[in-house]
């Protein structure tokens, strides 16, 4: 079971860190459910995604690393490192990055950009 208040950004976090699954595949999955629907979803439901398949689908009805998403999500709260998903209305829209997250802290008054696995 799931042990932490922000629900949502655990699930967001471990969308970034499903095997076989990269930005372009996790664009796909987000236009037809939210972070966390993506784990609870039927594999019958998955499989009408177009670009997924066989593999892609059985690396994330079998991840089972939400304990590193745990971990990851403790850093963020540890460190007030604000994350920016790429469903967030403050995410980048003309950012050359190709990442499905973000995360910056304030220097000073200067934001810094990065991908949190730089701070690891």
């Amino acid at each position: 079971m799931l042990k932490t208040m922000n629900t949502a950004l655990l699930y967001q976090i471990a969308l970034t860190l499903i095997p076989n699954i990269g930005c372009v595949q996790s664009r796909l999955l987000l236009e037809h459910f939210e972070p966390e629907e993506i784990f609870k979803a039927p594999k019958r439901l998955l499989q009408k995604i177009d670009g997924l398949g066989e593999v892609r689908i059985n690396s994330i009805k079998k991840f089972n690393a939400f304990n590193e998403a745990e971990k990851e999500l403790a850093f963020i709260e540890k460190y007030k490192i604000q994350p920016l998903f790429i469903k967030d209305t403050n995410y980048p829209k003309d950012c050359c990055i190709v990442t499905m997250r973000l995360y910056y802290y304030i220097t000073g008054a200067t934001p810094i950009l990065t991908n949190l696995k730089l701070f690891l």
